[in-house]
């Protein structure tokens, strides 16, 4: 493990500014958590790297010290200030009330730190299997791709002759498609907090579904269809 200490600064939430120490790293369920000494932890998709100045859709950073932070600047949306002004008889009258507004922050960058070595950055690109191991913050191991290899259609086959040729009819399938979702409360917590959030998440969770399990999805509700066998496509 590596002796010198990282910093991570929540960016969003109730613990905005608030810095952590960095603990260790763990893995559960294929998801890479980064710990805190104080116990606590954050999905590491949610954390920026050091130097990152655009941090849409994260919720925390990594910083070079506690000295050289991100800083938040107070702006309001929509806020109206009280005016009075005095009216034909003199009387003073208010003509624009009070809107309180909503209160933002603009996020101030810290000022850019010299490259050091970071295996943050490695870890976000890596794909964990269950033979891999962590060692000095790095994900070592065999890795295997997340792609599946489909064969290639053979135009002599009997079968792919017949489907080429015959009439087809667009219809409606019905499948049932597995996918590894963050909770409602995550979903809610990032739609309120940035701007078009719902939608980034929604793109950032269809980004990581593999083509393959669409097609087997496919596949089996295909078959039912065709047969009422209800029998589960396996990735081979």
């Amino acid at each position: 493990m590596s002796d010198k200490v990282r910093y991570f600064q929540w960016l969003s939430l109730d613990r905005k500014g608030e810095i952590m120490i960095f603990d260790k790293i763990v893995i559960e369920d294929g998801i890479v958590f980064i710990c805190f000494k104080d116990g606590s932890r954050i999905n590491e998709e949610f954390v920026a790297n050091i130097n990152v100045k655009d941090v849409t859709g994260k919720l925390m950073a990594e910083i070079d010290n506690p000295k050289n932070g991100w800083n938040f600047e107070e702006q309001w949306v929509g806020r109206e200030e009280e005016v009075w002004e005095l009216n034909g008889d003199g009387i003073s009258v208010c003509v624009q009330p009070f809107v309180e507004g909503r209160k933002t922050f603009k996020l101030i960058p810290p000022t850019p730190t010299a490259p050091s070595k970071s295996n943050f950055g490695v870890i976000e690109q890596k794909t964990i299997t269950p033979n891999e191991t962590i060692l000095n913050d790095t994900i070592v191991g065999q890795t295997s791709p997340n792609v599946v290899s489909q064969p290639a259609a053979n135009m002599q086959d009997p079968v792919y002759i017949m489907i080429s040729k015959s009439k087809k009819i667009d219809q409606i399938v019905e499948m049932e498609l597995s996918v590894s979702l963050p909770s409602v409360s995550l979903f809610n917590v990032i739609a309120e907090s940035f701007e078009n959030g719902d939608e980034k998440l929604l793109e950032y969770i269809i980004q990581d579904i593999d083509v393959t399990s669409i097609k087997n999805a496919i596949k089996d509700s295909l078959r039912v269809m065709y047969t009422g066998e209800n029998k589960i496509s396996v990735e081979s």
